[in-house]
């Protein structure tokens, strides 16, 4: 009797091991595009939806060479995951 416990009890820690986990992909909540910054102002619960921060939002500016917050009209995070910036129409002619 001892015996058929202890195999049962080897069969089943075997199994247990050697099971392959079940793959669960990465799914998102958030629904893109989402507004990051609206009329020069962060959307934060946006920024934090995307779990980014302002020094990634800053810097993602930066290379876009938009150093003013304030000249944003808008700025949307796509669904490819590119920044997608809006300026104000004064500041567009400069950049350009």
């Amino acid at each position: 009797m001892i015996k058929l416990v202890l195999i049962f009890f080897l069969i089943s820690l075997i199994i247990f091991i050697i099971k392959p986990k079940k793959f669960t992909p990465y799914t998102s909540s958030v629904q893109l595009p989402l507004i990051l910054v609206k009329n020069g102002s962060i959307v934060n619960h946006n920024l934090y939806a995307i779990k980014k921060d302002e020094n990634w939002l800053n810097n993602t500016l930066n290379k876009k060479g938009i150093y003013n917050l304030s000249n944003i009209e808008q700025a949307i995070i796509l669904t490819t995951g590119i920044l997608d910036v809006q300026l104000y129409s004064k500041y567009e002619e400069k950049r350009t």
